[in-house]
């Protein structure tokens, strides 16, 4: 169903003030996985090496980042995704609120969920990231509340999301499958009084 209607997005450019890269921002299509799913993985591994254990992270990429998953993922939900000459250079991924992993008693039918907002590592701090998660608000498939969760350690992404309108509205603690703590992710939620 969602699926459908991103072949339909047409492609918009938006310009930076700040002389920041100007990348080419529209939804993917299910052609895409493969880019997407690559992108997906070194993003990850950039961003949790250093705390996961190589396992858990292999572990991870194994089950919930392959080009298989991707593709199922594109049946339910929406990728936004910025291009740099032609490729693939971040995406946020919306859908419908999971509620394993919102756990808001609230939910309504127009929430939203962005599940991942992932930027090539060499394309970070260029804008890209703000310029696609704008894209990504603005999109009218985004008429609700917005939530995402965001690791505890990763407190410049937590920031970035302060940046445009996220507050911190709970927090879901991870544990191992051996029972041990893993650590926390909080949760964030956008309202729409944040919307421009």
């Amino acid at each position: 169903m969602l699926a459908e209607t991103q072949t339909k997005t047409q492609p918009r450019e938006l310009t930076s003030e700040k002389g920041l890269v100007n990348p080419v921002l529209s939804t993917a299509t299910a052609g895409e996985a493969p880019q997407l799913a690559e992108l997906a993985r070194t993003t990850y591994i950039s961003a949790y090496a250093h705390e996961m254990t190589a396992d858990a992270l292999q572990r991870h990429i194994d089950s919930a980042l392959t080009d298989e998953a991707v593709v199922e993922m594109l049946n339910g939900d929406i990728f936004f995704v910025a291009r740099m000459d032609e490729r693939i250079v971040g995406f946020v991924q919306m859908g419908r609120v999971d509620r394993k992993n919102i756990p808001v008693d609230d939910i309504r039918a127009d929430d939203s969920q962005f599940r991942r907002v992932y930027i090539d590592p060499p394309w970070q701090s260029q804008g890209i990231g703000s310029q696609l998660l704008t894209y990504a608000l603005a999109d009218a498939r985004t008429t609700g509340r917005v939530f995402l969760d965001v690791w505890e350690t990763n407190v410049r992404a937590q920031r970035f999301y302060e940046s445009h309108g996220f507050k911190r509205v709970g927090e879901r603690e991870v544990y191992r499958d051996d029972g041990t703590r893993e650590g926390a992710e909080f949760l964030m939620m956008r309202t729409r009084q944040h919307r421009a």
